[in-house]
């Protein structure tokens, strides 16, 4: 006898069958990419390899020579980068320096415009007190001696004949600074010849009647240096009475002029008492 058909069994059966082949298709998909994933792993390690395999290693002695070369590389480098350093050091010494010589240069041209401009003031000033003292000295030399200062232009090497005993000394006596200061830088000596000629006629003076003080020997060393290297002190000697004798002295004959001789000293104390100013 035939059995009935059961509709629920139909149903479900169709169902079953649908629902495997499902599971069966997601079962391979995820079999399908894990072994993807492992043939790309393997492919990457054997790539590496062979990478590795393409590239020899280095001996110890390949690896120094190579550390080497770096060193060496480095290094010159280095002194490159300090040869540069040092010549732009140089270029801003050399700049500097340049500047500094430029400063220097201007320092020194005010220098010596000031010195200029000092050294024409101090010539002014110094012609104001020659000036000054020579008028002091015109006063007193007519107030002692009752006559006139001779000016320095009327310098005259021979006698004249038209002065006077007293003018003459007088002459020769001035004579001596203002011939003899353009002629030596040792105004010292200039004025121990002064008083030299002080001391000879002092001695004179104290001593007339002793032969000694009255002559004087040409050949003397002192007297070369301090009377004979200057020009009128001679002739001033002549004036106040110590003549030239040939022999070598210059000797006074006979009793000494003691009016002369006093004249003589006041003269020369003039001259001493203003030497600073004109001996300028």
């Amino acid at each position: 006898m035939a059995q009935p058909d059961n509709p629920h069994s139909q149903t479900n059966m169709p169902h079953q069958e649908n629902h495997q082949p499902d599971q069966m298709n997601q079962e391979t998909k995820d079999d399908t990419a894990t072994g993807e994933t492992q043939n790309d792993m393997e492919h990457m390690n054997e790539t590496n390899k062979e990478e590795n395999s393409e590239k020899p290693q280095l001996t110890e002695d390949e690896q120094l020579q190579r550390l080497y070369a770096l060193q060496k590389e480095r290094r010159a480098e280095r002194m490159k980068k300090e040869k540069e350093e040092e010549i732009e050091r140089e270029k801003s010494r050399i700049i500097t320096g340049k500047k500094t010589q430029d400063q220097l240069s201007k320092l020194e041209e005010q220098r010596r415009l000031i010195e200029l401009e000092n050294a024409k003031k101090e010539k002014i000033a110094h012609a104001r007190e020659a000036k000054r003292q020579e008028d002091l000295l015109r006063e007193e030399w007519k107030e002692r001696f009752g006559q006139d200062y001779e000016p320095k232009s009327q310098s005259n090497d021979k006698a004249n004949p038209t002065r006077t005993s007293r003018q003459n000394i007088a002459y020769w006596c001035s004579t001596i600074i203002r011939a003899n200061k353009g002629k030596t830088e040792d105004k010292e000596m200039l004025k121990k010849c002064l008083n030299t000629l002080k001391t000879y006629i002092n001695n004179v003076l104290a001593n007339p009647n002793q032969p000694k003080y009255l002559t004087i020997r040409k050949e003397n060393e002192a007297f070369k240096k301090r009377i004979a290297s200057f020009h009128g002190a001679i002739e001033f000697l002549d004036s106040i009475g110590f003549k030239d004798d040939g022999e070598g002295h210059m000797a006074v004959k006979g009793t000494p002029d003691s009016y002369m001789m006093q004249l003589g000293l006041k003269y020369l104390d003039v001259q001493i008492d203003n030497f600073d100013a004109l001996a300028r």
